[in-house]
């Protein structure tokens, strides 16, 4: 689990990184990126995304995906987090960095793990 933390956050700074160095708006891109792929490690853990025991997990993943999203792009919660506006492909970026914290949970060698149900 360790070695997985830090592949996250080594591919979240390196992208941060990247974008400092472009002239893009690097800190909302890592807060966005951190919460992506904290939210698809919320989601890889799972065995089954869609179960009786738990049937509002997805919702509340989109749910927190869309507060950080506002986090970006409100005025108002731009101001008191300091982030400002990412561009559409930026943002789709961050989003899509949600399969780096899903993907390790969901391979063929992460099968063999116990897994919440």
């Amino acid at each position: 689990m360790l070695l997985i933390a830090s592949v996250l956050a080594t591919a979240a700074l390196g992208i941060g990184l990247r974008a400092h160095a472009t002239d893009r708006p690097w800190r909302s891109l890592i807060f966005l990126i951190l919460t992506a792929v904290q939210l698809g490690v919320a989601l890889g853990l799972r065995s089954r995304l869609f179960t009786k025991q738990n049937p509002y997990l997805p919702l509340a993943v989109a749910g927190s995906l869309l507060l950080a999203l506002a986090g970006i792009y409100l005025p108002v919660l731009q101001e008191i987090l300091g982030t400002d506006s990412l561009s559409a492909v930026d943002a789709l970026m961050g989003a899509c960095c949600a399969a780096i914290g899903w993907a390790p949970h969901v391979s063929p060698a992460a099968a063999n793990t116990d897994r919440c149900h």
